[in-house]
């Protein structure tokens, strides 16, 4: 009985626990479900806004390529492939031109520099408008900004070079200046030289080939020519790859063993500073193009020698290797070989080459008739050649499989005296040359003829040279010339001596016999113009550099467009 009571009276208290708890669950059922409609809802909105995020994407990735594409008018470009891909009108949008670089050493975030040159890549910038649906009620407005960041580099290039002079080569001259070069004893016959300048290399093929003659560990041609390497490794890898567009292989392997034969066994040669593989160069060791980088044998010899050179001037005893000037002695320093580029390099717009500057100090004897006691002049000769330089301007893809290019080049400022000046300032190029009037001859020492000259030749403005397929396939080498060199250098100079006779070094007036005697030493002078010419034109010639002269050159051209980078 009493267990029934209590019961009884706990029966109320059990009915309000299950009413109570049947109301506890409608609540947690309905909040359950409130939270997954708003689950749904996050989720649409968040959906929305990943389709919006990747249409913005696959916009700004086009807009980049086609920036990249056609860089002087990458904005227009970018923008026309936004309303294309459906983004009329972007709430923001930004186009940066800068210099890619595929070096896998370069963290991926430092391979795109904004405004560096030479330019061959774009990133674009830009945010749009993602609807919201659900996330109204949550107070989050009608739509978020979401943004994307597309860049792509440019890969129409071309490989070009500054090369020698070398239609004015004069195997004598040039076995001095290499052999001073690189410390050696080098003798080649105007033939070998022959086969050399006729003979091309392909780089690529040429770097890979260097790394195993030279026994290096490197990973990427960048590696290859950043060691420095024997000559005669460079040699035995041009003997490798390099190929004749005359006479036979035998015949030019000869030529190259001839040249080795001559070499020094410890001359070294930092290559980075004759040739720049460009966006190539970072490519693993046999990866990139088998064709289409190449370069003129004999230039990549020159390069080399003047990269081996340390000390930067050259004392050249040239003994009789020019007809007409005896006692000839020569004394060249090289002031700035191709630094920041070789004389090759690979790259898209604005990629340059340059070649070195040079110095001579030239002193020569000439025979002198008709005067009696006067027998010979002395010519002191000083000349100064500036860098020339040339940039690609373009590489017109129009037609993909015969690509053109276009290159702005000039020469180098050159100036020359008849003067002297002290070895010490030769080469101290911080120094300007102020060459002082020299003494040319004595007549039975009593008569002293003194002379001063000077000549100065080149543009600051450079000229456009326009390669076709066809010169692109030869190695064409077109010249640009100074506007103000219309004359030889020696003839310039003859037009500016001034001859001054003395008797005693009083100064005294000889009267006919004064004009006799300048007249006889201005037609000895006369009489060697093309001799010297040739002597100089054919010593800096071997560097590279002309008489207001530059040469230049393009050997490949690629359009494989412009593709997303990393």
């Amino acid at each position: 009985m009493i267990a029934r009571a209590r019961l009884a009276r706990l029966n109320p208290l059990f009915a309000r626990f299950a009413q109570d708890r049947r109301g506890a669950v409608a609540i947690m059922v309905g909040g359950s479900t409130l939270m997954l409609v708003g689950a749904a809802g996050f989720a649409v909105d968040f959906g929305s806004f990943f389709l919006a995020r990747r249409h913005v994407q696959n916009a700004v990735d086009l807009a980049a390529i086609a920036a990249a594409r056609d860089l002087p008018r990458a904005r227009a470009a970018a923008d026309a492939a936004m309303r294309d891909n459906g983004i009329a009108a972007p709430e923001s949008m930004a186009v940066v031109l800068g210099h890619y670089s595929s070096d896998p050493a370069i963290p991926v975030a430092q391979r795109f520099k904004a405004d560096a040159t030479p330019l061959n890549a774009a990133r674009v910038t830009a945010t749009n408008k993602a609807e919201v649906y659900f996330g109204k009620a949550l107070g989050l407005g009608d739509s978020v900004l979401v943004g994307a960041v597309g860049t792509a580099a440019n890969s129409e290039f071309a490989s070009f070079g500054v090369g020698s002079r070398l239609a004015s080569l004069n195997g004598g001259v040039a076995n001095a200046v290499l052999s001073g070069l690189t410390g050696s004893s080098i003798s080649l016959n105007v033939a070998d030289y022959r086969a050399l300048v006729d003979a091309r290399v392909e780089l690529l093929g040429f770097t890979k080939a260097l790394a195993t003659e030279a026994r290096l560990t490197a990973a990427t041609y960048d590696d290859v020519l950043a060691s420095s390497v024997k000559m005669r490794d460079v040699i035995d890898a041009l003997i490798d790859t390099s190929s004749p567009t005359t006479g036979t292989q035998a015949a030019l392997n000869a030529s190259l063993n001839a040249l080795k034969g001559g070499v020094g066994s410890t001359v070294s040669v930092p290559l980075s500073a004759a040739l720049d593989l460009g966006e190539y160069g970072g490519l693993a060791l046999g990866e990139g193009p088998g064709t289409g980088v190449k370069a003129q044998l004999m230039d990549v010899i020159s390069a080399a020698a003047v990269a081996s050179n340390g000390t930067r001037q050259l004392a050249l005893d040239l003994g009789l290797a020019i007809p007409g000037l005896a006692n000839l002695k020569v004394w060249l320093a090289i002031g700035q070989p191709p630094s920041e580029s070789g004389w090759v390099t690979v790259g898209g717009t604005g990629a340059a080459v340059r070649t070195a500057q040079a110095r001579a100090k030239i002193s020569t004897t000439i025979a002198v008739a008709g005067i009696t006691g006067l027998a010979s002049v002395h010519l002191p000769l000083v000349v100064e050649a500036a860098s020339g330089e040339a940039s690609l301007s373009d590489v017109d893809c129009t037609t993909p499989t015969a690509p053109k290019a276009s290159v702005m080049a000039k020469s180098g400022v050159f100036e020359a005296w008849i003067g002297d000046v002290d070895l010490d300032d030769l080469d101290d190029f911080t120094r300007v040359l102020a060459p002082e009037r020299m003494t040319l001859a004595n007549v039975l020492l009593l008569v002293k003829v003194t002379g001063y000259a000077h000549a100065k030749m080149g543009s600051l403005a450079p000229s456009e040279l326009k390669f076709s397929a066809a010169d692109i396939s030869a190695i064409t080498k077109k010249t640009v010339r100074s506007a103000d060199f219309t004359t030889s250098l020696t003839g310039s100079l003859l037009s500016d001596l001034e001859l001054e006779v003395k008797l005693l070094g009083l100064g005294l007036g000889l009267g006919p016999t004064t004009n006799a005697i300048t007249s006889a030493v201005a037609a000895a002078l006369t009489t060697v113009t093309p001799a010297v010419d040739g002597l100089v034109s054919s010593l800096l010639g071997t560097l590279g550099i002309g008489l207001g002269e530059a040469d230049v050159w393009v050997s490949g051209a690629r359009c494989d467009g412009a593709v997303l980078a990393q």
